[in-house]
């Protein structure tokens, strides 16, 4: 038994996931990697509701997973939120969530991801596609772009006002 609660316990310590279990609103347990990512103390983020670490914008959809999840009823297994850092951060979070019995009453194990670093590359994409959308768009000078196979791919619209083709022409 104590080789079995030692080696749960190293994998707990020292996944990279951010491992929690809530019950009755507040944060029983949280691993080291849940203390590194939002920047508490193991007192600081159980001395508090766990809606208090959620982003505003999210605390109801998360509420309505929790509670549907604890009466037992089908939710996403997994989906992102946005966490609240102890220094005001926003930490995106991918979470994955099972009831489970914690000290003889129901409780939700969450395993969270931290895609902090995903969501903001996929933002700078974005805005980047936008800028360079905007750019071709708006430019006088004649833009295109072709496959491998001398298809052409893009047309800007100052080629298409040159001319006397159809973007289906080209």
């Amino acid at each position: 038994l104590r080789a079995s609660e030692e080696r749960n316990r190293l994998l707990v310590e020292n996944v990279n996931e951010s491992i929690a279990v809530v019950q009755d609103g507040s944060v029983r347990f949280a691993n080291q990697k849940t203390l590194e990512i939002g920047g508490y103390t193991m007192e600081e983020i159980t001395s508090r509701p766990f809606m208090d670490l959620v982003h505003p914008d999210d605390r109801g959809r998360v509420a309505e997973y929790h509670g549907r999840r604890m009466r037992g009823e089908d939710v996403p297994s997994s989906y992102e939120l946005r966490t609240i850092a102890r220094d005001g951060g926003i930490r995106w979070m991918e979470l994955r969530g099972a009831v489970l019995e914690w000290e003889g009453r129901p409780a939700t194990l969450a395993m969270m991801h931290d895609i902090t670093e995903r969501r903001e590359a996929e933002q700078s994409l974005r805005e980047s596609e936008e800028r360079y959308r905007l750019l071709a768009e708006n430019a006088s000078d004649v833009i295109w772009t072709m496959d491998l196979d001398l298809n052409y791919t893009y047309n800007s619209p100052s080629k298409l006002r040159q001319s006397a083709y159809t973007p289906e022409e080209f």
